[in-house]
């Protein structure tokens, strides 16, 4: 989370929601004692992250402030295939390559393995970062938690409006990924073209996508697509 005291805003850094970017931009305004990184939260009594849900923010002392909330999320299909491949990316900084691990030989043999693997954990109910929803970051209790809510579809466009409205001036321009993004679409009519990572998907795996973030696609203006 970026915390800003004299600004009076909290922002929720989801992940593989263009958290890098936001926090290049807007580093210099964060207060928060809380690290960015994995590290153990004594609030929560667990280790945590930048990526925190709204229920765990519930917990901290912050919570009982009168602040602005505001947070990005992201279509579930490139959110889900981006996640894949930073958890490939994850392994093979802390590993060095893939192994007979049983994480690692999942993600050798690829996204049709990831995916099976991630609706099997969603089935069972166990706890795993790549099916986290953004639903959980922006809701509690079916309504809608933060004062704001930005899209990575149209990034830039939300961005600066969001910044307008706290009234502060990005430090930096920098876009950590951003650029690689497709042209800006509102979110709630994209079509094929509009996705970044829709071509690595089988019907089946759109369908495996579609059961696992069902709270994404009906609270967040995103539409499932039809096969």
């Amino acid at each position: 989370m970026i915390i800003s005291h004299k600004f009076e805003f909290i922002w929720f850094q989801p992940r593989k929601v263009a958290s890098t970017t936001v926090f290049e931009r807007l580093g210099s305004y964060n207060e928060s004692e809380y690290q960015q990184q994995n590290y153990y939260n004594k609030y929560l009594n667990k280790m945590s992250s930048k990526h925190i849900s709204y229920e765990d923010f519930l917990e901290l002392p912050e919570a009982k402030l009168n602040y602005k909330k505001v947070s990005f999320v992201r279509n579930p299909y490139d959110r889900f295939y981006s996640d894949f491949l930073q958890c490939k990316r994850d392994f093979t900084n802390y590993h060095g390559k893939f192994d007979t691990k049983p994480w690692g030989s999942i993600l050798a043999e690829g996204f049709s393995r990831f995916c099976e693997f991630a609706f099997m954990k969603c089935q069972k109910g166990d706890f795993f970062i790549p099916i986290k929803s953004n639903y959980e970051n922006v809701f509690f209790n079916a309504q809608q938690a933060v004062d704001f809510i930005g899209y990575v579809e149209r990034f830039e466009t939300d961005f600066f409006q969001i910044c307008s409205d706290l009234k502060i001036n990005p430090s930096s321009n920098k876009s950590s990924n951003i650029e690689n993004l497709q042209v800006e679409c509102d979110p709630s009519s994209m079509r094929l073209k509009d996705y970044k990572y829709i071509n690595y998907f089988t019907n089946e795996q759109i369908e495996i996508c579609n059961n696992i973030f069902s709270d994404d696609f009906e609270y967040l203006n995103y539409n499932k697509i039809k096969h």
